[in-house]
């Protein structure tokens, strides 16, 4: 019986809690994000090269978010600038001594700036009102501006090189694809954490210099038409914001 009653005492502290901290949920907010990715440098031509062998990276991204929730509606969009980091590997072992091994190491920057509608579960009038409450998708675009790219090839022979730019390889600007979900958590009436999942996608080619191009696999099964490259991110990201 006793337990009962503390029960729905915890209970009915909670339901105030939680209804003093929806008068400020919607609105304007600003925060800081920073991040760990899974990335790829991916293309079908080396994809389908069995030869050749892809070791994925790890990258980092970290800036500044704005966002916006409406205050009863289970809707919002959110914006920001990101510097962001995208990696791989390529390799190639010969079976033979007659030709020569590599392995490419590309590291690419970027200044990210996505547009995202995030939307939420649908709810009751209270829950509509709790716009930076319970988990969320968002979905959207994202514009990219290429700050750095450069190439190591420590273990290739007969050149090596370390840190070479090769940015004039790569297209200056980008457009992305981006989906996500998370989850806020609500420390105060204007402070709150939010975590979440993103995955990013170029839609565009990413190299430059592609006019003409074919490509030639390793195991001399002759010219394949050539695929685009494009970069590809699964993070996860952690933000403070700090919501008007």
């Amino acid at each position: 019986m006793l337990f009962n009653r503390i029960s729905i005492v915890i209970s009915l502290i909670l339901i105030v809690f939680s209804f003093s901290l929806t008068k400020a949920q919607g609105g304007f907010n600003v925060g800081m994000k920073l991040g760990g990715n899974y990335t790829r440098i991916n293309n079908a031509n080396f994809n389908s090269d069995e030869l050749i062998e892809h070791f994925p990276n790890v990258g980092f991204a970290g800036g500044v978010s704005v966002g916006y929730n409406a205050p009863y509606y289970n809707i919002g969009f959110t914006t920001g600038a990101y510097y962001k980091t995208y990696s791989q590997t390529f390799q190639y072992i010969p079976d033979s001594t007659l030709k020569m091994s590599w392995k490419n190491n590309y590291n690419l920057a970027y200044l990210e700036v996505p547009l995202l509608l995030r939307v939420r579960s649908a709810g009751d009038q209270r829950t509509k009102t709790f716009t930076y409450g319970g988990p969320y998708f968002e979905i959207g675009l994202q514009g990219g501006m290429l700050l750095s790219a450069n190439q190591s090839s420590p273990d290739s022979l007969p050149q090596r090189y370390v840190g070479e730019d090769i940015s004039d390889k790569f297209e200056k600007y980008t457009l992305a694809a981006v989906i996500g979900v998370g989850g806020h958590q609500v420390g105060t009436e204007h402070w709150a954490v939010t975590h979440g999942i993103r995955l990013t996608m170029s839609l565009l080619d990413i190299n430059a210099n592609n006019v003409g191009q074919g490509y030639i696999p390793e195991d001399g099964s002759g010219a394949k038409p050539y695929k685009p490259f494009r970069f590809i991110s699964a993070g996860y990201m952690l933000a403070i914001s700090y919501k008007f």
